[in-house]
């Protein structure tokens, strides 16, 4: 039995492919990228959903941009796919007048929502990296280049919006457009610069981290599947075609389209992934409670049930800061600790002169001198005198006297 009138013959028993790529029709390339990436989208959806009963803090900013890009990226696929339906992909010539008309208002949206959700997913990732750090220095760096990329998606917004005639900016059939790959060109380069900023951010995040090198690397490894975002920005650039644009956009501009799905979804997937616990956990360092408990490790990338835990914790603190706070002479009470409090792990190195590993001085002993290593004081026991472990040092001071 015979298919399409493209001479498509289908062998009996079996039913017409739902779209089928010829000389004059490439719809069958764009469905199936936008049906797989929405399928991508709405399974790392999921994967949040999954992990968010174990993170006990409430929803973020980050979390809130990458919730309004997901949602975006569903529209606009959406869109892709009830336009391909429609005749996206095929020659203009196979299209009626009004359909044409249709199709061009249909693909003038998605762009519009493309450039939101690309632009969220980027603020989502820099506000993560944001809330991961308490430096000044690196908050200042961090909100410069999230008000860049803020910048550069309101402006590509604009540009995308008003194109060729600006009365009716949806119509490319035939519009007087100057050079309209130039804008691409920009639009993409500066696209490619907040990625290579993001990047940026998460190494100087970790650059000053005290932890080992192979943490830092698992750890920065989670944000470099951001840097695959260059490629298929290049490859959308490329394809182009700045004379199909204008002369049969709904086939000439179909490998365009198809890298415009692939980047945004991809957008989504590389925002995910620096939530997946087992990359963060590494950035875990048993320290301030975010150690194992008895039910299993922290709460969620960062946080704990009552503020969050930054990655400055990880950092040498200011002993003097300690000293000063901690009063040896006014410990005269003793704490009985509970068992669960030793699941945090909070214990100071043990070479301490004449004593063994396993004898270790907590709060309520009477002591002469003090010096406090390690870990000093996490963030949720500013005044708190429990877990504080100390050491034993003896001076002896000889006088040697001349004859």
């Amino acid at each position: 039995m015979s298919g399409s009138s493209s001479g498509f013959v289908v062998p009996p028993g079996q039913y017409p492919p739902f779209a089928v790529v010829t000389d004059t029709d490439h719809g069958a390339w764009i469905i199936i990228t936008a049906s797989l990436g929405l399928c991508w989208v709405l399974l790392f959806s999921g994967i949040r959903v999954f992990i968010r009963p174990s993170v006990r803090h409430g929803l973020e900013l980050d979390e809130y941009a990458i919730i309004a890009s997901t949602l975006l990226t569903i529209i606009q696929s959406s869109i892709i796919l009830s336009a391909c339906s429609s005749g996206l992909g095929r020659s203009k010539e196979l299209l009626a007048n009004d359909t044409q008309s249709t199709l061009q208002r249909m693909y003038y949206a998605s762009n519009l929502f493309f450039v939101l959700a690309l632009g969220l997913s980027k603020l989502s990732v820099g506000l993560l990296l944001l809330r991961l750090t308490s430096v000044r220095l690196h908050k200042i760096i961090f909100m410069s280049v999230m008000a860049f990329i803020a910048v550069w998606t309101i402006a590509a917004f604009f540009t995308s919006a008003l194109q060729c005639d600006l009365s009716q900016p949806w119509i490319i059939i035939s519009a007087r457009c100057t050079d309209p790959s130039l804008r691409v060109r920009i639009i993409g380069a500066f696209d490619i610069l907040t990625e290579i900023f993001l990047f940026g951010m998460a190494v100087i995040l970790i650059w000053d981290l005290q932890t080992s090198i192979r943490n830092k690397i698992l750890v920065l490894s989670a944000f470099v599947f951001r840097l695959l975002m260059i490629i298929t920005t290049a490859f959308r650039i490329a394809t182009f075609d700045s004379t199909g644009w204008t002369t049969d956009p709904t086939i000439r501009e179909d490998l365009f389209i198809v890298w415009t799905q692939t980047e945004l979804v991809y957008s989504i997937i590389s925002a995910t992934i620096p939530i997946l616990r087992p990359f963060m956990q590494n950035l875990n360092s048993q320290f301030g409670g975010m150690g194992k408990t008895s039910s299993g490790y922290g709460s969620g990338y960062g946080h704990s049930s009552q503020r969050g835990y930054q990655l400055s914790n990880m950092k040498s603190a200011d002993r003097s800061k300690v000293r000063n706070e901690i009063d040896p002479t006014t410990s005269t009470g003793a704490l009985n600790p509970q068992p669960h409090d030793y699941n945090y792990e909070i214990w100071s190195n043990n070479e301490i002169q004449g004593q063994p590993p396993g004898e270790r001085k907590l709060e309520g002993q009477t002591h002469s001198k003090d010096e406090i290593h390690g870990d000093t004081t996490s963030v949720d026991s500013n005044d708190s005198q429990r877990l504080i472990i100390r050491k034993d040092v003896s001076f002896q001071v000889r006088y040697d006297t001349a004859t």
